[in-house]
């Protein structure tokens, strides 16, 4: 509930003659208090409680300290009483009926240009009250103006892009909620909203380079003066909130704000125009992410939010994500190398593979232990066969950094699909796919077991090389140790100037630590432990890829043995002991960094023992 409502805060304008009186009596309500903490938010941290000094006089440019202090500090607690004067300008100045339209909307675009500056950015997160004021007076200002909609937008947008976000309020998802469900084109065609928009966007683009000159990693800026409107703004701040808010206050208000059923609908939207149209693929694919990574957030842990998810519009989350996952199966084929309908940007392909990963992720939290959820999800026609398809001939053309997670969200979505589904392990069963091997070259309509078992093979046997080129440079540096021994005379002894020169130059003596110091340079070294640490790390990826693989093969043997005699044919030697093995490693490394609650760790042993009766009892 809003601390101070419209009326509250006009009452003194419509009874008092005079204005001055009017503002004077209005500051009251905004009345800041000065504390020694002021120091610590000028400096770019989290301010600490404090003994409060005397109050700020009214509209004084300075405070009265009782003591002196350092010139640093008093420019601090000077560039402080700005940042509070022009927050009670602001204040003041919004919540006065009298005031015009055009100069509360001056006002508000002042302190937009104020927020450029970080400090003041942090100073706003410190005035939770005052900032929660303001967002609902905003939140009526931009029902009825797409000039403060914008504005109230850009304000969102910039507090949001700090590592310590905007501080979560009722009032402003209530704004972020309304500004989600305004209607940005018909806004683009009024000449005050254009003329707004180019001072919107300049501001945008100084706080983009002070960000720029301040940091010295690259700021992520993917933005345009064509699509500067305020749904665009106010989806990229909740967006960036979403990845640093997980607690359960976030969660609730995003469903009981109505920003979820916005996201939804967003989300729906841009992925019809993404089927229609392959223009602006780039744009809309940053749309979709963003959509996806705030619905992921909602959905964890929190199961009033799936079951929205669920529901809403019979399901429609589930539908548009069906379609996404169709539209990037044929956007992926159109991009093999075989194909000549066209190519896409590399960029456009890794934002595909991105939102790929992050729609499993959705997928797997909402139809987590839900039989209901992975139901629905299974029988949306042609999904089944679009996460074989994009397993089977598209995974591997992935970037190498997004492979790993693309790879085991979808294996883990599958996880979840077909445990608790008959009707969908028996869909999957009988779906067959085109199947790109190791060459490149397309083996077409395989069983979906398989390709699994192929994928196993691929995975399992990448793992094994690697662990036999570890265990060979091992040995070889086992003999060279050796060897070095050997040649050293184990019993020879050095004088003393022999053997002190000997070590400061670097040398080493019989018994030392092999080639390393003697005969590899500092870089030699570095390349060496990175070439290591590539390799322990494609072992493990390739070992968790080919435990996934095991683990839905195992599931779908658990439903009909009879499947058992297919894996035999396909693996070599008809030994089906690997996949066993990799089963038991998974299990046992989920256990070991406690990953699995303990219902999830006995379904997987009860699938390893069903697993190993039913390829021991095959033919």
């Amino acid at each position: 509930m809003s601390l101070l409502n419209g009326k509250n805060a006009t009452g003194h304008c419509q009874s008092d003659g005079d204005s001055s009186i009017a503002m004077k009596r209005g500051a009251e309500e905004f009345d800041f208090d000065g504390s020694e903490a002021d120091v610590a938010i000028g400096q770019g941290v989290n301010a600490p409680p404090a003994a409060k000094f005397q109050r700020v006089q009214q509209f004084s440019c300075y405070a009265v300290y009782s003591r002196a202090a350092q010139p640093k500090s008093n420019a601090i607690r000077g560039q402080i009483q700005d940042f509070k004067h022009e927050l009670h300008y602001v204040l003041t100045t919004i919540f006065d009926e009298k005031a015009a339209q055009n100069l509360k909307s001056l006002s508000l675009v002042q302190l937009i240009k104020k927020a450029i500056i970080p400090q003041f950015r942090n100073f706003l997160r410190t005035k939770s009250v005052q900032l929660e004021k303001l967002f609902g007076i905003l939140n009526e200002l931009s029902s009825n103006s797409s000039v403060f909609s914008l504005s109230s937008s850009c304000l969102l947008y910039l507090l949001a892009r700090d590592q310590k976000s905007i501080p979560p309020s009722e009032n402003c998802f209530r704004l972020i909620s309304e500004l989600l469900r305004q209607d940005s084109q018909r806004a683009k065609m009024d000449e005050e909203h254009k003329k707004h928009t180019e001072t919107i966007w300049l501001i945008m683009k100084d706080w983009h380079v002070n960000c720029q000159n301040l940091s010295s990693k690259q700021i992520k800026f993917d933005m345009a003066l064509d699509n500067i409107a305020s749904p665009y703004l106010a989806l990229e701040a909740l967006a960036y909130m979403a990845t640093r808010e997980h607690g359960s206050f976030f969660k609730t208000n995003l469903l009981n704000s109505g920003c979820l059923t916005s996201i939804v609908a967003k989300f729906d939207k841009v992925i019809l125009e993404l089927v229609h149209s392959t223009a602006d693929v780039f744009s809309r694919l940053n749309i979709v992410e963003r959509c996806f990574r705030i619905l992921e957030n909602a959905a964890v842990f929190d199961k009033k939010n799936q079951m929205f998810l669920i529901q809403h519009r019979n399901s429609l989350l589930i539908f548009s994500t069906a379609k996404f996952l169709n539209f990037a199966a044929k956007f992926l084929e159109a991009c093999q190398p075989s194909s000549s309908e066209y190519g896409a940007s590399q960029s456009e392909s890794d934002k595909l593979f991105e939102c790929i990963c992050l729609s499993c992720r959705v997928l797997m939290n909402i139809s987590h232990e839900n039989e209901n959820a992975s139901l629905k999800i299974g029988q949306v026609a042609g999904f089944l066969a679009n996460c074989l398809s994009l397993l089977a001939s598209h995974f591997q053309n992935a970037p190498k950094d997004k492979f790993f997670d693309v790879c085991c969200m979808m294996f883990g979505l599958l996880v979840n699909l077909l445990e608790r589904c008959s009707a969908n392990r028996r869909r999957f069963v009988a779906l067959k796919s085109n199947f790109v091997d190791s060459n490149g070259e397309t083996l077409n309509e395989l069983s979906s077991v398989e390709i699994l078992t192929k994928l196993f093979i691929r995975h399992d046997s990448a793992a094994k090389t690697i662990d036999e080129e570890l265990d060979n440079e091992l040995v070889a540096e086992e003999q060279f140790v050796e060897e070095e021994e050997a040649e050293g005379g184990g019993g020879t002894e050095l004088g003393d100037d022999e053997g002190s020169n000997g070590m400061a130059n670097g040398g080493r003596t019989a018994g030392g630590n092999g080639r390393g110091q003697q005969s590899m340079s500092e870089d030699e070294i570095i390349a060496a432990i990175q070439s290591a640490m590539n390799k322990a790390s494609a072992h493990m990826e390739d070992s968790m890829i080919a435990s996934y693989c095991s683990l839905v093969v195992a599931i779908l043997v658990d439903s009909d043995e009879k499947l058992a005699n297919q894996v035999k044919e396909l693996v070599p030697n008809s030994d089906v002991r690997p996949m066993s093995e990799q089963l038991k490693r998974f299990l046992e490394f989920m256990q070991i960094t406690k990953r699995l609650k303990e219902g999830t760790v006995k379904n997987i042993e009860r699938l390893i023992t069903s697993f190993e009766l039913a390829t021991n009892s095959a033919d």
